[in-house]
């Protein structure tokens, strides 16, 4: 068995906020998947946006697995 660790590090530039989203998961019949959503470049709403399109992502890959 593999065993791992990761860490997630992201920069919000010069923007007020950082709007990404990153995760990591582990699928139910083994492997790991990365996801990386970007934001809407300081538009209303891209924090909320990047982190349910990352956790929707993960959620199908992790179903279909």
């Amino acid at each position: 068995m593999i065993h791992t660790a990761h860490a997630i590090l992201t920069g919000q530039g010069g923007r007020r906020i950082n709007e990404d989203w990153a995760g990591v998961t582990e699928l139910p019949g083994g492997g790991l998947t990365a996801v990386v959503a970007d934001g809407l470049g300081g538009h209303e709403g891209g924090q909320i946006a990047s982190e349910t399109a990352g956790k929707e992502f993960l959620r199908f890959l992790s179903s279909v697995a």
